[in-house]
């Protein structure tokens, strides 16, 4: 018995064209399809990534400010027992060693402290310490006296030119016109602004010059006393050498300690002028630190929240800072320890409290509830996700 079969017969033309038709319509609509489903995901990711980013600012914070007045108590506690904060290597370049954080769940806590007073203070600086430390940068004497004289126009509160300098009319004249700040700089993004710097601290197409930032690593905006020798950077020593102040390789040498390496932890601070190093009377050279930079991120996942803040110390807290008592800040040794009630009282930043303050806008402290307080430090800027 054998089996046969029919051959189906081939489908009409135009049925097989229009089943043709449909493949590729099925196939266009899913290939489409594909491309609305990965659009909406990655929009969906993106949406939610945002939302995750802002969803625990509230508690971020709030192991962010635990962190920073934990660093603040363990600055404070280094300088009561050694009497002085000379260098980092007393223990405040990284209080995360002495700091017993609670361990929140899943929030890594970052915390850097660095010494602003180890830098030249350019709100008071010199005509003298300027034109040392221009011509330190490379620049002649004479691109160092006009950069010189177009900083302090831009800084002093008359309109009258120096010399070689741009000040007043001179800014008006130009297009477009601007004013001068006739004050101290508050940004560093103001030097491109004064006249003659844009030629000499940044390039053709805008990009700054290592000299610019050279220049900002010997200046500080904020700083306004005596530069602390100790964790001043060697283009710092440098400048201070050339105006005969210091002796920067005896400076360097003494700071490396023994093992003549320096960042270690057998370096050796510099406490008075009786060390043996020639140092200066000059007002200008220091040895303590006394401004400082605390930067705290307290993060999960991706979410992340940063303060950075400048704080100065102001003395140990007389009384033991309870809370309404009246509190200045001095040390019971000061003379000046009692200014009486009539005294004004620092301007402490207070953080934000998210129930108090559902816009998020900044508030401040009372100046009789900053006393109260009895910090032994005065902050004198804090920002909050940004920097300064």
């Amino acid at each position: 018995m054998s089996l046969s079969f029919k051959k189906t017969p081939p489908l009409p033309g135009p049925l097989q064209s229009r089943r043709g038709s449909v493949i590729v319509a099925v196939l266009a609509f899913v290939v489409l399809f594909s491309f609305i489903v990965v659009a909406f995901q990655r929009e969906a990711i993106s949406k939610i990534r945002y939302a995750g980013l802002f969803q625990h600012q509230d508690d971020l914070r709030s192991h962010a400010f635990s962190a920073l007045e934990a660093t603040l108590a363990t600055i404070n506690a280094i300088r009561e027992i050694d009497g002085a904060l000379h260098m980092p290597n007393q223990g405040w370049g990284d209080p995360t060693a002495f700091i017993d954080l609670p361990k929140a769940d899943g929030v890594r806590i970052r915390i850097r402290v660095t010494d602003e007073s180890g830098r030249i203070p350019l709100q008071n600086v010199q005509e003298d310490t300027l034109r040392h430390a221009f011509e330190r940068l490379g620049f002649d004497m004479i691109q160092a006296s006009e950069l010189t004289d177009t900083l302090l126009d831009w800084m002093d509160e008359d309109d009258e030119a120096r010399l070689n300098g741009f000040d007043g009319d001179d800014y008006l004249r130009l297009t477009p016109p601007r004013r001068p700040r006739n004050g101290p700089l508050r940004t560093w993004d103001e030097l491109e602004l004064i006249h003659g710097w844009q030629a000499a601290f940044w390039d053709n197409e805008g990009r700054p010059l290592p000299a610019l930032g050279q220049f900002r690593e010997m200046f500080s905006l904020h700083h306004t006393g005596a530069v602390n020798i100790n964790t001043a950077p060697p283009v710092v020593l440098d400048v201070l050498d050339s105006m005969g102040l210091i002796n920067a390789g005896f400076v360097l040498d003494h700071r490396a300690g023994p093992d003549r390496i320096p960042g270690t932890e057998d370096d050796l601070p510099i406490r008075s002028r009786t060390d043996g190093l020639f140092l200066s009377e000059s007002n200008l050279v220091g040895m303590e630190a006394r401004l400082f930079r605390v930067e705290v991120e307290a993060r999960r996942g991706e979410a992340g929240f940063l303060i950075e803040t400048l704080v100065r110390w102001r003395g140990s807290q007389v009384g033991g800072g309870r809370i309404g008592s009246r509190q200045t800040g001095r040390t019971p040794t000061d003379p000046a320890a009692d200014p009486g009630p009539d005294a004004p009282q620092p301007r402490v930043t207070a953080r934000r409290d998210a129930r108090d303050d559902p816009r998020g806008t900044a508030r401040t402290t009372r100046s009789g509830e900053a006393a109260a307080l009895g910090y032994p430090f005065e902050i004198i800027r804090l920002s909050e996700n940004r920097r300064l």
